[in-house]
């Protein structure tokens, strides 16, 4: 690999990682064979199970003739990163692949443990748009989906995407898109801007010709709608730092964790990955309303004669049934982390879920003045505790209930 190839995945694994977070974005994972470690592809975006293979082609422009047709050379090289992708997915289930993610450290996933749900070709190409060869690959002999995508198309869509899971359900409904049909290589914005005129769809009857200046009906037509939809995106960011602080906590976390629930301590130590990847599995509409209701409670704790407010969120999303609970607190940090359990076990208690996943940290007032912390537990179905009069009073305390609709885009075409 050239020493741009190299950067140029660098950038692409450091510049995705930031909306889909790094934990489970790795560059260049290996596999051994004999006594050499291939790499498997350029970079393996993972969900424990669900797995998306990257090959990028990267070129040197200080290298090229200078009347070197760019489009010939992208399709040249689409024909060879669509090769080497599909090899990558064949391979996958038959060996054992070792990251060193730059958080997690070295992570070792055992053969079998993923399964790649598509297979992704990116082209450094910056030209204007172009149709792609319908005779390349759209698919494995398993059924594994192939897309293509120019580098600059890509990080545009995760950041647009925001979130891992919109990310793999917008490649599932592209996956809909006949060969024939498929959009332009580096005009992705019209596929997105047609996604989401369309209630996040793409019908299998759709045809490349629906594509054409779907951005800019987008954006003058319903750009008021479009740009209210942008700001309520936002509001995500505090529960993407939220993700982020995970790996930041404090190094003695554990000695804020009150003598009453020493028992917590193992879990706490171990479980901060899982809780992040099951509150990774959040879409971004989730997102925008926790975020809104976090800053909502983190301003009432202020005010409140309990010294804290909080809330429980449970997604509707398909896969195991997680609930989130936000506790802002004005208490000392062991006083808060002892709420913040109390509120989780009786949310436990009552909410069917299959995990309950906990996040405290100071009210707004005091986070402005002194900075913040952010506390997480988790409790499993396990926990649940059976006495009636137990869960009788849990009941109480979680009277208030409402279910939410969030609406991503007003418009339908």
């Amino acid at each position: 690999m050239s020493s741009i190839g190299t950067r140029a995945e660098d950038l692409l694994a450091a510049i995705v990682s930031y909306p889909l977070l790094i934990d489970f974005v790795h560059l260049r994972p290996i596999y051994q064979r004999g006594s050499k470690n291939p790499e498997l592809c350029d970079l393996l975006i993972e969900d424990e199970s669900k797995a998306l293979l990257v090959q990028l082609k990267a070129q040197d422009l200080r290298q090229a003739k200078p009347n070197r047709d760019p489009q010939r050379w992208a399709q040249k090289q689409i024909k060879k990163a669509s090769k080497q992708v599909r090899g990558a997915l064949r391979c996958l289930p038959y060996q054992d692949l070792v990251s060193n993610n730059p958080v997690r450290g070295p992570v070792t996933f055992p053969k079998g443990s993923l399964i790649g749900c598509h297979g992704l070709v990116i082209i450094d190409y910056s030209s204007s748009p172009f149709k792609i060869d319908e005779k390349l690959p759209a698919i494995t002999d398993d059924l594994t989906p192939i897309h293509y995508f120019s580098y600059e198309d890509f990080i545009w869509l995760c950041q647009h995407l925001m979130t891992l899971p919109d990310l793999i359900q917008y490649l599932d409904q592209r996956a809909n898109i006949a060969p024939w049909e498929w959009p332009m290589l580096n005009g992705e914005k019209n596929a997105y801007a047609h996604y989401i005129m369309h209630r996040n769809t793409f019908d299998p009857a759709i045809q490349a010709d629906d594509f054409n200046d779907a951005w800019q009906r987008l954006t003058t037509k319903y750009a008021t709608e479009y740009e209210k939809k942008i700001h309520e995106d936002q509001k995500t960011e505090l529960f993407t730092k939220m993700l982020r602080y995970m790996h930041n906590t404090d190094p003695d976390i554990l000695n804020y964790i009150p003598d009453s629930l020493e028992s917590l301590k193992p879990s706490i130590a171990n479980e901060i990955t899982e809780i992040a990847r099951k509150l990774n599995r959040f879409i971004r509409l989730d997102r925008r309303y926790i975020s809104e209701e976090m800053i909502k409670k983190l301003r009432l704790a202020d005010q409140s004669p309990l010294g804290f407010n909080y809330f429980a969120y449970q997604s509707l999303t398909e896969g195991p049934i997680t609930t989130f609970v936000f506790l802002a607190s004005r208490h000392p940090r062991k006083e808060r982390i002892k709420q913040l359990h109390g509120i989780c076990e009786c949310v436990n208690n009552t909410i069917e879920s299959d995990f309950v996943i906990g996040v405290s940290t100071e009210s707004l007032q005091i986070s402005e003045e002194k900075g913040n912390s952010f506390d997480f537990l988790m409790l499993d179905d396990s926990a649940k505790d059976k006495d009636p009069e137990v869960v009788e009073n849990c009941r109480k305390l979680l009277s208030q209930t409402e279910i939410v609709q969030i609406h991503d885009f007003p418009r339908n075409e």
